[in-house]
């Protein structure tokens, strides 16, 4: 009896301690204090790679290793650079900021906890177009809490600094996708040391982070490093899926910090290393700043094919039968899922037009700027090729047409909503779940506006609809907004945030996110093509904006006597 008693406690002391009320975990990696709050362990500015510096600048990331002592995880780390929107700054515990930056932060629900727990992990990858973002904007408390999971939050190199393009063999390209994956590695080899199972974690994001996740779920030497995924608002047959003007661009940064004239030479990744980073942020801010009137309808830093991390372009290998990554989508249970509109991520852009052509943006769009010069754009970049308009006004002006300038102006969010997000999201979800015996398939469309008043404020009155990003505060500390921030909260939020917690936290758990508490959530097929709404109530649907979305894959294909790239 007495041996059994001491061998028990043997097992457990070494694993976890309080001491004057902070939690401390031993990993075989060197301990951690953490903090409580809201009711969870916090284990925050955990270095998953060494300093991205010097030499490592441009470079894949290392592993950092052990550690000295205890290591103080009771304060977030700094971001990596970036320039922070405005509207996001008065929701960061910090605007610290450094090229050192490879940190996570581990949530994990207070109580007993040993290493014999095997709680489901959750890993969030932030967006923010690939330059800027923070991971500790997110706070998982609640969502930890709420669904007893453990939840893993990263930040990775954004801008110049995570997506130079690659030159020759000396940069490899998608930096900041291998700061993603060295992080997951990380969760793979350590989080058994918080209670997680590393046989059940989900990664899951929203926008340039959910582009990322469906990366990662198209490689197949990512098998065994999560088992689900939830891709909130991007996924990879989008028009915003790849960056083309990368190797432009990159020189360009070179060219303005004195480290190219007009072409990458031997010595230009030497001389790129030695720039200090906030020179290198700031030539690459001066020339993400400059207008872009030629009306491409594309992203403006991001990942580029690279033939490792991606292989190919992200639609062939999703829809290619044959290829590894379609097999290796295809064993993972998948969410995805858009807000209703999505689309209204072009409304900066809208105003830049209205400046260059001179009319209110707050007036709404003018109805003739819309059909003779934005949608021929719009429909050029859908099917990747040069298309003429007038082949496609006399089928599109019921869908995407009105006389009120103001409700055309949320028609044209609409039409970006539709060949962005809606219809990408579709054939996405087609490849995972047709004839799919082995995982599970799921469809969301989320339709609450969120309750931030300032955010509503920076865009034109006339936008309507759940906007892009508004998911993220029911399922990120709403629950603290009037406390932290004074924006007050309806309970129907409150109640919708609970169960959209449980439905992401019951999917990581089974790959199945219903449970006798909620509305029930049918899984997708192509035939039935079942959504569920998220709004107050909740409801079950059928065929998401089956219409507009026929318009794109059907009627403008014909029309256009050319084959839909969706085909």
């Amino acid at each position: 009896m007495m041996a059994t008693l001491l061998q028990t406690t043997f097992l457990i002391i070494p694993w976890y301690m309080c001491c004057c009320g902070e939690p401390v975990i031993h990993t075989n990696l060197g301990d951690i204090r953490g903090i409580q709050e809201n009711d969870v362990y916090q284990f925050r500015n955990i270095p998953y790679a060494k300093p991205p510096v010097g030499n490592l600048r441009f470079a894949k990331p290392e592993v950092y290793g052990p550690w000295e002592g205890v290591l103080d995880g009771s304060e977030f780390g700094p971001s990596c650079l970036q320039e922070v929107p405005q509207e996001f700054k008065r929701m960061l515990p910090h605007h610290r900021q450094s090229e050192d930056c490879l940190s996570l932060n581990v949530y994990t629900p207070q109580g007993p906890l040993n290493t014999a727990s095997t709680k489901s992990v959750m890993v969030w990858i932030h967006g923010g177009a690939f330059s800027f973002g923070q991971a500790m904007y997110f706070d998982a408390s609640h969502l930890a809490l709420t669904g007893d999971i453990i939840v893993v939050t990263i930040n990775y190199r954004l801008g110049v600094f995570g997506f130079h393009v690659p030159i020759d063999n000396e940069l490899p390209g998608n930096i900041g996708l291998w700061d993603q994956r060295l992080a997951l590695e990380w969760v793979h080899e350590h989080i058994s040391s918080f209670g997680g199972n590393p046989k059940s974690v989900t990664l899951f994001g929203e926008s340039a982070g959910s582009f990322s996740v469906c990366f990662h779920a198209l490689n197949p030497m990512n098998s065994g490093l999560f088992h689900r995924v939830i891709a909130q608002s991007g996924v990879p047959t989008s028009l915003l899926t790849l960056w083309p003007r990368a190797k432009s661009f990159s020189l360009d940064v070179g060219i303005s910090v004195g480290c190219a004239s007009n072409a990458f030479d031997e010595s230009y990744l030497s001389c790129m290393r030695q720039i200090p980073a906030e020179r290198l942020h700031s030539a690459q801010q001066d020339l993400m700043s400059v207008p872009d009137r030629s009306l491409k309808i594309e992203i403006r830093m991001g990942a580029v094919i690279d033939g490792v991390l991606i292989p190919d372009d992200p639609f062939t290998l999703m829809t290619n039968k044959s290829s590894p990554s379609y097999k290796f989508f295809r064993t993972l249970d998948f969410i995805t899922g858009i807000t209703s509109q999505d689309g209204s991520i072009a409304a900066p852009s809208l105003a830049n037009i209205a400046k260059y052509v001179n009319f209110d943006i707050k007036n709404g769009f003018p109805t003739k700027m819309f059909f003779g010069l934005l949608f021929p754009a719009l429909v050029s970049a859908f099917y990747g090729e040069s298309v003429k308009y007038t082949l496609a006004k006399d089928y599109i002006c019921p869908l995407y047409h009105s006389s009120d300038q103001l409700v055309q102006g949320n028609k044209v969010l609409d039409a970006f909503t539709d060949s962005i997000f809606v219809v990408p999201a579709l054939r996405s979800l087609n490849s995972h779940s047709d004839d799919n015996g082995e995982a599970s398939t799921y469809q969301y469309v989320f339709e609450r506006p969120h309750p931030d008043p300032e955010d509503h404020e920076r865009l034109p009155s006339w936008v309507k609809g759940s906007t892009h990003t508004s998911e993220l505060f029911f399922l990120f500390g709403i629950q603290d907004f009037f406390r932290k921030y004074g924006i007050a909260v309806d309970p129907a939020d409150l109640v919708l945030s609970e169960q959209m917690m449980k439905y992401w936290s019951n999917f990581a758990k089974t790959g199945n996110p219903n449970s006798d508490d909620l509305p029930s959530w049918e899984p997708y097929t192509s035939d039935a093509q079942a959504y569920i709404s998220l709004d107050t109530p909740i409801a079950s649907r059928r065929r998401l904006f089956a219409e507009r979305v026929a318009m794109w894959e059907e009627i403008l294909p014909n029309l256009l006597q050319t084959s839909s790239r969706y085909n």
